[in-house]
């Protein structure tokens, strides 16, 4: 009988199986060939600036911000403008989705100046924008622990405090000097985390107080993400580091084989996503990384955003490309639910149909149920290792044994 459909990209393979011998399905997605470059309102052409700063996401709704203001949508494939433009033509270099102090989701943006404007619609409508004052040059937004935080050249964090739905905002306590040349702030495993130049780390656990540290490197520090515990590090050179706390920065495995530095760092599902100046993307857990075929490589991405299903990036012309998961369909009798699957992850079937969620990693060419991740692999596994007829595949295959895994390529 036919025990399920699997669906690879443009592929199907059809599957015919005992039902009591298929007991997980693998499907890991090659980004890249998944990727299309969809129509992007920010582009202006090649003579004016249309640099994308940065993106984020909330349950399936988007963000994305640049030299040509703010877009949205909840659909990635295709992008609008928003209704207004609450910077006009100053360029627009943050946005990030949160709560403010009623619960209540809101997307706030920040300029290049020192002007923030909220959305309380996913990006469609602003606020008349706040000016914080000429003595504050914004260079980055980041969102943690309910608090909107905000780096600004001078060295100066500040913080949103929200009062009735409204905010006002609130200086750090520690001298600028403290916390000067730093490019970029995250927030994660119970503090906040700050990088820049020549190696500098600061951390706070209230983004009021900064405390140096010793990171045991002198490259620049441009770009930061959080994600499985630990807070991933793009630096020059093509450098990555990672990181709990900010005591230690330990060096990962080069994302390229090119020395550009790393711009841009975003954690999207169970994976990390880097760029660098080049204009290329990897994709991996910090130990193995994957490069992508993106449409816009050649040209750098900043702005980077997903939900796990799917992910968005934009480039410094104004182009979008979008990546969709694998839609995997199991029916009949092999007791696995229809789901959509992320990238880079295992889904196990069991008897009452539910599904978990693991990263898998290569040992040897081998995927190994725990760890990184492979590309371009579907792959059904028996339980009776002795099983001679184990699945009638449409598509080229190749059945490894003695684990009798049909794995197509």
């Amino acid at each position: 009988m036919d025990a399920g459909r699997l669906r690879l990209g443009k592929t199907d393979f059809a599957l015919r199986q005992r039902d009591d011998l298929i007991k997980e399905v693998v499907a890991i997605m090659q980004t890249g060939r998944e990727f299309k470059q969809v129509f992007s309102p920010f582009h202006r052409g090649p003579l004016v600036s249309s640099i994308l700063h940065d993106a984020d996401c909330y349950n399936g709704n988007y963000v994305m911000v640049g030299e040509a203001g703010i877009g949205y949508t909840n659909d990635p494939l295709v992008w609008q403008l928003s209704d207004n433009q609450p910077f006009g033509n100053v360029p627009v270099i943050g946005c990030r989705f949160g709560e403010d102090d009623r619960n209540e989701i809101v997307c706030v943006a920040v300029d290049t100046q020192h002007r923030i404007a909220v959305s309380r619609d996913f990006g469609r409508t602003w606020s008349e924008p706040f000016d914080a004052g000429p003595q504050y040059d914004f260079s980055c937004l980041d969102y943690y622990n309910r608090t909107f935080t905000i780096l600004c050249h001078g060295g100066q964090v500040l913080r949103l405090v929200w009062v009735d739905g409204e905010f006002f905002v609130e200086e750090q306590a520690d001298s600028p000097t403290i916390t000067e040349h730093l490019t970029t702030i995250r927030g994660g495993n119970g503090l906040w985390l700050a990088v820049g130049n020549n190696g500098r780390v600061r951390t706070s656990v209230n983004a009021s107080h900064f405390v140096p540290k010793t990171s045991g490197t002198n490259l620049d520090l441009f770009s930061m993400t959080h994600g499985n515990g630990e807070f991933l590090i793009g630096a020059a050179g093509g450098n990555v580091f990672r990181t709990v706390d900010g005591e230690t920065l330990t060096l990962c495995p080069k994302p390229f084989e090119s020395n550009a530095d790393i711009i841009a760092t975003r954690f999207i599902g169970t994976l990390f996503f880097v760029t660098n100046r080049n204009g290329e993307l990897a994709v991996g857990d910090g130990d193995q990384w994957n490069v992508q075929d993106c449409p816009l490589k050649g040209h750098p991405m900043r702005a980077i955003s997903g939900d796990g299903n799917s992910f968005t990036v934009g480039d410094d012309l104004g182009n979008i490309a979008v990546s969709t998961s694998v839609k995997l369909n199991i029916g009949g009798d092999c007791r696995c639910k229809t789901t959509l699957v992320g990238l880079g992850v295992k889904i196990s079937g069991s008897a009452d149909g539910n599904a978990n969620v693991k990263l898998l990693k290569l040992e040897n060419g081998i995927p190994q149920p725990t760890g990184g991740t492979v590309q371009n692999v579907v792959m059904v596994r028996a339980a009776d290792k002795n099983a001679v007829d184990l699945a009638e595949l449409v598509g080229k295959a190749r059945i490894d044994n003695p684990m009798n895994e049909v794995i197509i390529v």
